[in-house]
């Protein structure tokens, strides 16, 4: 008994004189956030593909040219960095630009898909790839510190509001009355299962909001 009391006593004090760890901390947060990304890329565990393979996604620069800033890589439009290559200065924002530039719904430039054609030379990108790009800025912008804020702002201003760029959006065939379906290679069908064919359309992404 006198044992088990001795054990609950340390047990205690060690909880007691342990300091709490502030992960709210934004220089902390931001090595955290740094390292763990940088253990993903070693170990290959930040995307289901293989590099080589995925660098095939990279078929044109979607950035504008306005997005262009000083401490980011992935946001520059005259910019193609390697896969593995790391971040700006402005960590927070060039990560956002990075998984944008990945995305894997796109439709290139002066190319018909989805029986949609791209007139422009820059290509056209998936909505839900644009509003994950929209959040992860608007989350560095309004949440993350003060250095990082102004570089999401001229990105998200330059792709979200001042060039307008129609998205595609990819609508369950229960929604396609009379449309052509197309499977995600881009087969077409007249009819076929709800869940893996689609008709698609254009529309436009949410318009940048900020201070």
């Amino acid at each position: 008994m006198m044992l088990i009391r001795l054990i609950f006593i340390s047990v205690g004090v060690v909880f007691a004189t342990t300091p709490e760890i502030d992960m709210s901390a934004r220089p902390e947060r931001r090595l955290y956030k740094q390292l763990n990304h940088e253990l993903a890329i070693k170990q290959n565990l930040n995307t289901n593909e293989n590099p080589s393979e995925v660098e095939e996604h990279i078929v044109n620069e979607p950035m504008p040219e306005a997005a262009t800033t000083p401490r980011t890589k992935w946001c520059d439009p005259e910019k193609n960095p390697a896969y593995n290559e790391g971040y700006g200065s402005a960590v927070d924002t060039d990560q956002c630009c990075r998984k944008m530039k990945y995305c894997d719904e796109f439709i290139r430039g002066k190319e018909w898909k989805y029986g949609l054609y791209n007139a422009d030379s820059k290509p056209k990108l998936s909505c839900s790839c644009e509003l994950d790009f929209y959040n992860c800025l608007q989350d560095v912008f309004f949440y993350d510190e003060p250095l990082d804020a102004p570089y999401a702002a001229q990105v998200g201003e330059a792709y979200f509001h001042a060039t307008m760029s129609p998205c595609f959006l990819k609508m369950p065939s229960s929604s396609c009355d009379g449309q052509v379906l197309y499977d995600i290679r881009n087969n077409t069908y007249e009819s076929g299962d709800k869940k893996k064919y689609f008709c698609a359309h254009w529309s436009i992404s949410k318009i940048w909001e900020g201070d």
